[in-house]
């Protein structure tokens, strides 16, 4: 089954590549610190919930040109704090590595290999629980949607398939549509976004707002949560 999966997404990226590349274009990416609130519906009224600090930066690793990402969120006061780190390919945002902390603790640790995907996730009784995956083509990875989606050439109507490997959930696709557009309010002042209907397949839809003309995560809601621009990131890390 695994390798069905990702021999369908190397096909439907050969089928892309042919009918005009739809697939993110790392160039896009804009470099930069943001800090996001963390909202939940109470009512009528979206309350705080928790922030979150995003940093994208341009590096070479090992010889490589690469994208390092950090997602670093925290909720319930602190209780919940876990830190995502990615490092991607610089030309279209595939995943290099994968490391994901709870606390000062690494939960999962995932390198992926042109042909392979291998690691672990520590389990509740931090046992370290192999990980391990054959790829016959090319995949993003499961945990990081907005910036991979900010990344992506959208356009009105836009209808996105793009193939995925995530550590529990195994290999999947985002299926994107773009439904409208948006004025939002974003780091620098109001931009124009569009308004991109996401999914893994494994729930509901999550709505995200990607700039229009720069590569940049607005916002996103998704069942009575939202990530909206503002708050206070002081005290997070930056590397």
């Amino acid at each position: 089954m695994i390798t069905t999966m990702s021999a369908l997404a190397a096909l439907m990226l050969q089928a892309l590549a042919q009918g005009g590349a739809t697939h993110p274009l790392g160039a896009r990416l804009e470099e930069g610190r943001t800090c996001y609130a963390l909202q939940r519906r109470s009512g009528e009224t979206m309350i705080p919930l928790g922030r979150t600090l995003q940093i994208v930066r341009r590096e070479t690793v090992q010889g490589r040109a690469a994208v390092r990402v950090i997602v670093h969120q925290q909720a319930q006061g602190g209780a919940f704090d876990v830190r995502d780190e990615f490092v991607l390919q610089a030309a279209d945002l595939r995943p290099i590595r994968y490391v994901s902390r709870r606390g000062d603790k690494i939960m999962v640790d995932v390198t992926y290999r042109s042909d392979t995907v291998t690691g672990y996730r520590l389990s509740k009784d931090d046992v370290r629980q192999p990980l391990s995956a054959p790829l016959d083509g090319p995949v993003w990875d499961g945990n990081l949607w907005g910036l991979v989606f900010a990344a992506l050439p959208l356009a009105a109507d836009s209808q996105i398939s793009l193939p995925f490997w995530h550590y529990e959930k195994g290999f999947g696709h985002f299926a994107l549509k773009v439904v409208g557009t948006e004025t939002v309010t974003g780091p620098s002042g109001p931009l124009a976004a569009w308004l991109v209907e996401a999914t893994d397949g494994t729930g509901p839809a999550v709505t995200y707002r990607i700039a229009k003309d720069r590569g940049l995560e607005l916002s996103y809601t998704a069942r009575g949560f939202a990530q909206v621009p503002g708050g206070s990131c002081e005290g997070l890390p930056e590397g």
